[in-house]
């Protein structure tokens, strides 16, 4: 029976984050431990949580305002030192809605593959959501999000809403940056392996339900006012510049990173 450390965040969504637990402790044939990081939500997910009474759910609790990568680093870190054998690491987004036998099936795919496996994810009409990336070039930052249906198809990094990657693989790459607060830690992430000569690959079906996050209120929300949006670009949330920088430096060359970087200031400007 495969052991499998289960890692996500969660922050203020107490019904998804319980939902998600449940779910995936219902898969059969695995041994599972959950490892929940709580940006110190205020709607009693902790309290909600625990009262699951299941002794396979570790919950730790950041500051506060860790937000996605920053908690992902703290949650890897802590499974790093825990020094706790496993066979995978199974990275996901509590507001996926798996589907029954998922797991298992993944699982097979990698040793079948000898990957890291990428669970796809599709939105309520049945369309690709959220999967794997491909780059199209080096001197680019545009790329295509691969689905089931390009299953062959090696992939440079992936969206984190679920990915399997074998424990032993993970124990080499180590944790997320720690340079990054919410934005580009699992594109990074993923980037990380390729680098090391992982093969990256999507499962070839769906694992579960999950729409595409909205762009109203957001920094590419054209409706809000130039000033309102150029503070949405540069909260935690958005695209800070000295974190895109440092990506597209890191990932791609220096050229790249100017161009990405300032791309949404002037998209800003130009009312785009």
């Amino acid at each position: 029976m495969k052991k499998i450390a289960v890692l996500f965040t969660c922050f203020n969504r107490c019904n998804t984050t319980k939902r998600a637990v449940q779910e995936i402790d219902n898969e059969k044939g695995v041994k599972i431990d959950f490892f929940v990081i709580d940006d110190k939500s205020t709607d009693n997910t902790l309290q909600e949580l625990k009262k699951l009474n299941k002794k396979n759910l570790h919950i730790l609790q950041t500051k506060g305002n860790y937000y996605y990568s920053k908690s992902m680093n703290y949650g890897m870190s802590y499974l790093l030192n825990l020094k706790k054998q496993y066979d995978y690491l199974l990275m996901v987004n509590d507001d996926v809605d798996f589907y029954h036998g998922f797991l298992e099936k993944m699982i097979d795919f990698q040793i079948l593959h000898n990957c890291i496996t990428i669970g796809a994810c599709e939105d309520e009409k049945g369309k690709l959501s959220y999967g794997g990336i491909l780059f199209h070039s080096k001197f680019s930052s545009d790329f295509e999000r691969i689905g089931p249906e390009k299953k062959h198809i090696l992939c440079n990094t992936f969206n984190g809403n679920c990915v399997l990657i074998p424990y032993k693989w993970f124990k080499i790459v180590g944790a997320m940056d720690n340079h990054y607060v919410h934005s580009f830690g699992d594109f990074d992430y993923g980037l990380e392996y390729s680098r090391k000569k992982y093969k990256l690959l999507v499962y070839n079906e769906f694992v579960g339900k999950c729409n595409r996050n909205s762009k109203a209120n957001t920094w590419e929300d054209k409706k809000l006012s130039f000033k309102k949006r150029l503070f949405l670009l540069n909260s935690p949330k958005g695209l800070p510049f000295h974190q895109s920088f440092y990506y597209y430096k890191k990932n791609f060359n220096i050229l790249v990173a100017f161009k990405c970087s300032l791309s949404p200031y002037i998209r800003i400007f130009l009312r785009k």
